[in-house]
């Protein structure tokens, strides 16, 4: 799991501090990402609400607004947060693999050495494509 022991990842490191802009349901907008791109935040990224440590997990992001997982019970506009970002878990970029799918293992944690997936295994599966008939004549 990212930032557990076994992972490594100092989450410290990671954290960026900064307040919500507006929230509604699952989306929560923040005054500031810092310079990150879209998805930073994505693949199970957390939001840590600072005035009692509840924490939601972030499933994407573009620009400064963040989906979460579940909602908060209540998050006003000015409310102060830390955000940490996720991991697709995802060992390293090969030819084989899309842009889309970026190591992040490799590339933004630079935690390779820790990773306690399966390098090999391909990122697409044929068992989750669709099959389709071929009919002859």
């Amino acid at each position: 799991r990212l930032y557990s022991a076994q992972c490594g990842v100092d989450r410290a490191t990671y954290a960026h501090t900064t307040s919500v802009s507006s929230a509604s349901g699952l989306g929560v907008t923040v005054a500031s990402v810092g310079a990150h791109p879209d998805g930073w935040f994505a693949s199970g990224g957390e939001i840590e609400r600072t005035s009692d440590g509840q924490r939601r997990t972030i499933v994407a992001q573009v620009g400064a607004v963040l989906t979460l997982l579940s909602p908060f019970g209540e998050l006003a506009a000015s409310d102060a947060v830390t955000l940490w970002p996720g991991c697709n878990h995802v060992h390293a970029v090969t030819a084989s693999v899309p842009v889309e799918v970026i190591g992040h293992c490799f590339n933004r944690f630079s935690n390779v050495a820790n990773y306690g997936g399966h390098p090999s295994v391909p990122v697409s599966s044929p068992f989750a494509t669709r099959l389709v008939q071929v009919r002859r004549s």
